[in-house]
């Protein structure tokens, strides 16, 4: 496990939509709307994090190639891939720390 997954709780994740979609499978799910709604929202809400935190690691990941790549080469397209790279996961990143810091029990729905 990589640090970035132990950073941002990947196995915790995995473990919410493992729960969730065990629940919808069991045979009295669906007749109650508001589980429904809060279990359907909860799984939602895990796999796109999931899904930004693997797509996050993966432009880490061609950033370090493209890094390896302009070592042994002088080709500046590759310098201009791993600057655009760079900008975005720094982007990418400020959100996912804002979203880790608001991760508390009323920062959801911004009820006080």
């Amino acid at each position: 496990m990589s640090l970035y997954e132990v950073v941002f709780d990947t196995e915790k994740l995995n473990k919410t939509i493992k729960n969730c979609q065990k629940k919808q499978e069991e045979p009295d799910f669906f007749l109650d709307k508001k589980t429904v709604k809060k279990i359907g929202a909860e799984l939602r809400n895990a796999e796109d994090k999931l899904l930004v935190i693997k797509n996050t690691q993966n432009l880490i990941d061609d950033s370090q190639t493209i890094l390896e790549m302009l070592e042994n080469s002088d080709d500046n397209s590759l310098f201009d891939e791993l600057n655009k790279n760079l900008s975005f996961l720094e982007t990418k990143l400020q959100v996912l720390k804002i979203e880790t810091l608001l991760n508390g029990r009323y920062d959801k729905t911004m009820q006080f």
